[in-house]
């Protein structure tokens, strides 16, 4: 009874049904039952047309609202028809550090996609060479 006086009209039994909906519809980052595809983000670093980066670079990102996972490609051609790289990184993580002895000296195009079940954002493509 407690809640109850805390909460106004709501009861016990109404508190445990809401809090059993909100589980259920899932919500933020997950995207789990939302029905909304991933939100715009940004690519954070390597910055575009970088130079001299190293060949194991660590890629980062913003967060995508409603994303579930993050796939990362990384092509020596901005159409990405032959990733190198095409990795899936799980939500929330918003970073990817290249493996050692994939790249090398050349310039290459990366970009990430926000994934969940209701569709995708794409952020890129920006540059950069090792």
């Amino acid at each position: 009874m407690k809640r109850s006086r805390m909460m106004g009209y709501l009861t016990d039994s109404v508190l445990v049904l809401l809090a059993v909906t909100l589980t259920s519809c899932g919500g933020g980052y997950g995207g789990g039952g939302t029905g909304l595809a991933p939100a715009a983000f940004t690519l954070s670093s390597p910055a575009d047309a970088a130079t001299g980066a190293t060949t194991t670079p660590t890629l980062t990102w913003t967060g995508s609202l409603y994303a579930t996972d993050y796939r990362v490609q990384i092509d020596t051609v901005n159409a990405f028809t032959s990733p190198v790289v095409n990795a899936v990184v799980p939500a929330p993580t918003m970073t990817f550090t290249v493996p050692a002895s994939t790249l090398t000296s050349t310039l290459y195009f990366w970009r990430v996609i926000a994934e969940n079940a209701y569709g995708q954002a794409v952020a890129g493509p920006r540059s950069f060479t090792p």
